[in-house]
């Protein structure tokens, strides 16, 4: 029996089919060693033992181990500051951890470079000042005013007495009370935890009446407090 060619339609569809499967091959080959490449430069290992050095020197040295860039102004990085640089075989997140902290700086890891900036500001907690506002004889009392002196911050007291009012950054902050016929108070604010206020009455004075004309007019028409005073009454006070 004759054997069939080997060189026929069928062997060169497979031939292709090979071809194929070794370009692909190779190229899943080159993705995975850049991947382990690319991997191996984002976490670089830094050795370096030195007992008192400046944040320029170990950065120096950093630059001169890994051949990696380090960008930073050295008018917000305290680079004459010294730091104790004992690291072995250690991440770089850990590295600039350490180096870096108390400086109030930050950093970003890129691929050919370090950028170190300056840290994101925390929001501060903003503090509430809290109290009562009663009268003289204790009760509470309820729409009194508190201002924080110099700003337009403030609030009222609820039924019971109470407010609460969030204050401004700073030191010297003080809060102003009034309320209609009573005297207005002023407390300084130092961190109380709670503030107790008490609002006395004011004092209202009449001031001195002055006669300055006489009218005539019918007792019956008139609808105040009358009293008669004859004229000789009047002569004889003259």
């Amino acid at each position: 029996m004759k054997k069939k060619p080997r060189n026929g339609p069928g062997c060169r569809r497979d031939l292709k089919k090979l071809v194929i499967m070794m370009k692909l091959t190779c190229l899943l080959t080159c993705c995975l060693v850049q991947a382990v490449a690319s991997d191996a430069q984002s976490r670089r290992k830094v050795t370096m033992h030195l007992e008192r050095a400046t944040i320029k020197e170990v950065l120096a040295e950093y630059q001169r181990q890994t051949g990696t860039i380090v960008v930073y102004s050295s008018d917000k990085l305290e680079t004459s500051r010294e730091v104790r640089a004992r690291f072995k075989a250690v991440d770089e997140e850990v590295f600039f951890d350490a180096v870096l902290a108390g400086s109030n700086m930050s950093y970003k890891i890129q691929d050919d470079y370090i950028l170190i900036v300056p840290a994101p500001a925390t929001p501060q907690e903003q503090e509430v000042a809290r109290g009562r506002v009663t009268n003289a004889a204790g009760e509470p009392l309820a729409g009194v005013t508190i201002r924080v002196k110099g700003t337009d911050r403030g609030g009222i007291t609820d039924k019971d007495g109470l407010f609460r009012v969030a204050l401004p950054p700073g030191e010297a902050r003080a809060l102003q009370f009034s309320f209609v016929g009573m005297k207005p108070v002023e407390v300084a604010y130092r961190g109380q935890e709670e503030i107790l206020v008490t609002l006395e009455d004011a004092e209202v004075e009449i001031e001195e009446v002055v006669v300055t004309g006489v009218f005539t007019r019918r007792a019956n028409s008139y609808t105040g407090a009358i009293a008669s005073v004859k004229g000789d009454e009047l002569r004889r006070v003259g």
